[in-house]
């Protein structure tokens, strides 16, 4: 677990995790060669093991650990490969928890973590091994690109290119975010190559489909927890009606707005049965639970979130929306197997139009 290289410097990650693949193998050779992404989807390279005939598993590399939202992100972009015929089939990354592991074998994914766990299938072989944990839990990316403020700002500079380089007191003014994370978090995105500067006061974001996946790891671990208003059980039986009411209460009293989740996912993709109806509102809901019919209930399914500057989108048809980014990441924190598809038809589209936004 703490190899280092030549250097003195700590192996890459693919690196560690080869090492228990090829002790388990014993001696069937196993190599690793990087590759450009393929695509809008990420790969990273291409791992073989030596079987006869050989194996070759299209290889996702993360220096994370694979919490659940990350896990159904995964899962969505493994989805939108399949459909292009080259799904990912192998994950290697820092750290795989146990029903992050039973998931992935489910879904026919290998893997293989820093510290020993994986799972393989092929031609004369068929391993297993989970259980093993790390001795503490460790923050696994920079904590700076992680906080609540940053987040926001991060949404904005993905679905609002213009604010990539306007006056940072207009950027604070609009978002309500410091200055000071500001210039941090910029200074976070250039050195992690996320961002690229183009000439004086303008810049251009980069890797953009990993960013997005950065995002929604941490929408469900950081900012949807400072967001989270309560759940609810509606006095309407039927969701619809439910939403019918919310909106007539917002519409009297002047509330700030939108819908997400899986409602906004069948707006937009005219695809999913909504079974949970999430709303983003401000701080007047407070006053407003009674008249719109809700109860707190921690198993309700009305969930209210806390809006902020950044999180609405185009309008819909019927209702305010949130904006498509926000939508993805909620309905993968929600995600059962009604979603994942839902959010492969998201996520792909989405993909390409911030590939032709942001050029």
């Amino acid at each position: 677990m703490n190899k280092r290289n030549e250097y003195g410097k700590r192996a890459p990650v693919e690196e560690r995790c080869l090492d228990h693949v090829r002790r388990a193998l014993g001696g069937l050779a196993v190599t690793y060669e990087p590759a450009a992404p393929e695509g809008r989807v990420p790969y990273d390279g291409v791992l073989e093991v030596r079987t006869q005939p050989p194996t070759r598993l299209r290889t996702l590399v993360r220096p994370r650990k694979l919490d659940r939202a990350l896990i159904q992100h995964l899962l969505a972009l493994t989805a939108v490969a399949r459909k292009k015929a080259a799904a990912p089939a192998a994950i290697l990354c820092r750290y795989v928890p146990e029903d992050a592991a039973r998931l992935l074998r489910e879904e026919g994914i290998a893997f293989a973590d820093t510290l020993g766990n994986l799972h393989l299938q092929a031609p004369g072989v068929r391993l297993w091994e989970v259980g093993n944990r790390p001795p503490r839990e460790r923050e696994g990316e920079p904590r700076r690109l992680t906080d609540p403020a940053a987040l926001r700002l991060i949404n904005a500079y993905i679905n609002e290119p213009g604010t990539l380089g306007q006056p940072y007191r207009k950027t604070a003014q609009d978002y309500g975010i410091g200055l000071a994370t500001i210039t941090a978090v910029k200074g976070a995105l250039l050195r992690e190559g996320f961002m690229n500067r183009t000439g004086r006061r303008e810049w251009k974001l980069a890797r953009i489909p990993e960013l997005v996946e950065r995002f929604v790891q941490g929408y469900a671990a950081k900012l949807r927890p400072r967001l989270f208003i309560g759940r609810f059980r509606a006095r309407e039986k039927n969701l619809d009606d439910a939403l019918a009411a919310l909106a007539r209460i917002a519409q009297d009293r002047g509330i700030d707005w939108a819908v997400t989740g899986e409602y906004a996912a069948k707006e937009m993709t005219r695809y999913l049965r909504p079974g949970h109806l999430t709303v983003f509102t401000d701080d007047r809901w407070e006053q407003a639970h009674d008249q719109a019919g809700l109860a707190k209930d921690r198993e309700g399914p009305v969930t209210l979130l806390r809006i902020f500057p950044g999180a609405k989108g185009k309008p819909g048809n019927k209702w305010p929306m949130a904006n498509r980014l926000m939508v993805y990441a909620e309905l993968i924190h929600e995600a059962d197997g009604r979603t994942i598809e839902t959010g492969r038809m998201l996520l792909e589209k989405y993909l390409k139009d911030l590939e032709r936004v942001h050029g």
